[in-house]
């Protein structure tokens, strides 16, 4: 009777203690996505079996700016759009080239968090510097 109890009690530990493993091990982690049709997402990624679940997902996009009429790459929050979806994306494994866990305190996440309320990142890139070769006059 003492030992159905403690094997009971027993039970009940490991499954309590794996319950708590997978939810700690499974929790949301910042990532990029790239889809094999060459889309890029950023978001919050969680794993599940043949699945990948994207939360708060922001789209790369190419837009001009209407000032110059240069091309610019933002970032677009995916519930901001003009459909107005839920703010979670589900993706088949087998629509993914692949995909990069990035850094809570990095740049690019830290951006998406200072501008979730307004929906839209730019995306600051730095124009390639020529490199002019030196040649010699006179020869």
């Amino acid at each position: 009777m003492i030992r159905k109890i403690i094997g009971s009690i027993f039970l009940i530990l490991i499954v309590v203690f794996l319950v708590i493993a997978i939810f700690i091990w499974w929790k949301y982690k910042p990532a990029v996505i790239v889809l094999v049709n060459g889309d890029i997402y950023v978001g919050e990624l969680k794993e599940y079996f043949n699945k990948i679940v994207l939360k708060e997902p922001w789209l790369l996009q190419t837009q001009f700016n209407p000032q110059n009429n240069q091309p610019q790459r933002v970032l677009v929050r995916w519930s901001t759009t003009v459909w107005e979806p839920k703010d979670y994306l589900v993706f088949n494994k087998n629509q993914i080239l692949f995909w990069g866990y990035i850094k809570k305190e990095g740049n690019l996440w830290q951006g998406l968090e200072r501008n979730k309320s307004l929906g839209v990142l730019l995306l600051q890139t730095t124009q390639p510097q020529t490199i002019q070769s030196a040649t010699s006059s006179g020869q």
